[in-house]
């Protein structure tokens, strides 16, 4: 009896620090799934030259994030989306342009962000065309 009370103490207290909350593709808990959804650009941290500031932006790009990997956005209508990953603070979005080149793109043609989430939304800052005096984008959410 002693053995089995030891145990379930045991299990009771240890049982929480233990666990795990991974799912079969490795991405850990709620931080991946909380880009899911609709979002607005509402605001750029830019420079001309000078400081940096933050300038509200009106009619901002929309973009939806769904579990599958795939995305919809608002930015290059011209263009279909061709899924996103995101890697801990890497965010890349794949765009198929005929005939186009985006100014935005790396080498391998995909558009990636370093992604830091914020209570309200995320902040966007490009990898793949990096801004010299830096830059940032904030999206909040939609849905």
């Amino acid at each position: 009896m002693k053995k089995l009370i030891s145990s379930l103490l045991i299990t009771l207290l240890l049982g929480p620090l233990l666990a795990c909350n991974n799912d079969d593709n490795g991405n850990m808990g709620p931080r991946n799934n909380s880009i899911l959804g609709k979002w607005k650009l509402t605001a750029a941290y830019i420079s001309s030259g000078g400081p940096q500031y933050w300038v509200d932006v009106e009619d901002g790009e929309e973009i939806e994030f769904l579990s599958d990997g795939s995305f919809t956005s608002t930015n290059y209508p011209e263009c279909t989306e061709d899924g996103y990953v995101l890697d801990g603070e890497s965010l890349a979005l794949h765009y198929d342009c005929e005939d186009m080149e985006l100014v935005a793109e790396n080498e391998e043609g995909v558009i990636t962000f370093r992604i830091e989430f914020k209570n309200d939304g995320f902040l966007l800052s490009p990898t793949s065309v990096i801004c010299i005096e830096g830059c940032s984008y904030k999206y909040e959410r939609m849905d």
